[in-house]
């Protein structure tokens, strides 16, 4: 994260680097802790969307979670991670949920709901007490899978790290709640306002997205891939991806890495941070490090902080919204 506190999601991020180390997981899970890939990677997870999602082990995108299967529309759920929330709340279906992560904020009226823990400490007790017909997870720990269902529970495990994969959770969800036509609506809404937001360009700029570095330096510097749906969205918007050739959803560069790949622009994701003036003017200050990069020669540097920009959800429309705007007004500019 890029501002450490002393409070319990503090202590959470510091359970979660011991897990994640020891796993040695080429994703969003081993991130190091300084840095707001932390943060962002338990958004969609609970995740920061977490989650950014990415698991090496994982099966395939697409396929059926491998969970008891009852057949039945589940009247309960809990889910623990915020975009498997967000799905469930855009199908019109937020009624059956009575508990989420600790790290879901949208819709506001979750707030009032029993929080049930993250990805990786979820609170087992507090699941007992609710008894849910269904528990919705991230794609990724068949152990938290078998672990719950030998307690009784049914599981059901889904994809977030692309475009595709969010496309999938939203069908496969509304089938499971009885909620196909909602689901193909919000499919066709998505893919509607993306292709609303694509554009030609005479020549289309080259994007690098830092989802996370460590404060003050241009150290532990974390990029897109070309496996991620924020690379996903790029394409969409008819934008390139600097590093699109990786096959990662996120990993770490160098500078010299970025010096090389001369992005025209870069976005830099802050997710749910404080971004103040003086914020906003120190982390521009870190990247004139790289004044050999033509993003920061010419000022094309983004800053964005909302809070959904790392959530592979229903609102990654706003995120692309988001993104054209500012891109849009940066290239139309300095690119005729």
């Amino acid at each position: 994260m890029l501002h450490i506190r002393l409070s319990a999601k503090s202590k959470y991020l510091r359970r979660l680097q011991t897990t994640t180390e020891t796993n040695s997981r080429e994703s969003f899970l081993s991130l190091p802790e300084n840095t707001n890939t932390r943060h962002i990677f338990l958004h969609f997870v609970c995740l920061y969307v977490i989650c950014f999602i990415l698991m090496s082990a994982a099966p395939a995108a697409g396929t059926t979670a491998s969970n008891k299967n009852s057949n039945k529309e589940p009247s309960t759920l809990v889910t623990l991670a915020p975009n498997l929330t967000e799905i469930v709340f855009s199908l019109n279906q937020g009624h059956r949920i009575i508990g989420v992560s600790n790290f879901d904020s949208w819709p506001e009226s979750v707030e009032s709901l029993p929080k049930m823990g993250g990805y990786f400490n979820p609170d087992i007790e507090g699941l007992i007490r609710l008894k849910p017909d269904m528990v919705f997870l991230l794609r990724g720990r068949s152990e938290l899978n078998q672990r719950l269902e030998k307690l009784g529970f049914e599981v059901k495990d889904f994809p977030a790290d692309t475009l595709d994969d969010i496309l999938t959770t939203i069908r496969q969800i509304g089938h499971i709640l009885g909620a196909e036509a909602e689901a193909d609506d919000l499919i066709r809404t998505i893919n509607r306002r993306l292709e609303t937001l694509q554009r030609s360009y005479k020549t289309p700029p080259k994007v690098m997205i830092c989802v996370g570095m460590t404060p003050g330096v241009l150290q532990n510097i974390y990029v897109s891939g070309g496996a991620s749906f924020h690379h996903d969205i790029l394409q969409a918007l008819g934008i390139e991806n600097v590093f699109a050739g990786q096959s990662r959803a996120y990993f770490p560069v160098n500078r010299e890495s970025i010096i090389a790949a001369q992005p025209d622009i870069i976005i830099d994701l802050m997710p749910g941070e404080p971004l103040d003036e003086q914020t906003r003017k120190q982390r521009l200050a870190t990247w004139k490090g790289l004044s050999a990069v033509p993003a920061v020669q010419n000022h094309r540097i983004i800053i964005l902080n909302d809070y959904f920009i790392s959530i592979p959800g229903p609102r990654i429309t706003e995120f692309a919204a988001l993104l054209a705007e500012h891109i849009n007004a940066i290239w139309d500019t300095t690119n005729d």
